[in-house]
């Protein structure tokens, strides 16, 4: 019962983790190498908001949608940060 109990909050700990973190490396990628994304802030910030969301609906269909989404925008600071314009940095 405790060991169904652990490996089921692992399942879900770790599964939101991977949805969110491949939603970020994704975005990120597209952020790099979709650079029309890039020529202005509204667009950035509207391009990250809705990956951030849709990671967000993925993760709550089979786990945790809060962990994906902040796994998602932990991807995002990290990485995504030098793929921004000035203006949206």
């Amino acid at each position: 019962m405790l060991w169904t109990l652990f490996y089921k909050l692992l399942q879900y700990m770790f599964g939101s983790l991977v949805i969110g973190f491949v939603f970020g490396f994704l975005g990120c990628l597209m952020l790099k190498h979709i650079r029309h994304i890039t020529k202005q802030a509204k667009w950035e910030t509207f391009f990250m908001l809705t990956v951030g969301f849709i990671s967000y609906l993925v993760g709550d269909l089979w786990t945790s949608g809060v962990v994906s989404i902040i796994a998602t925008a932990s991807m995002f600071a990290i990485y995504g940060w030098y793929n921004l314009s000035p203006q949206g940095r």
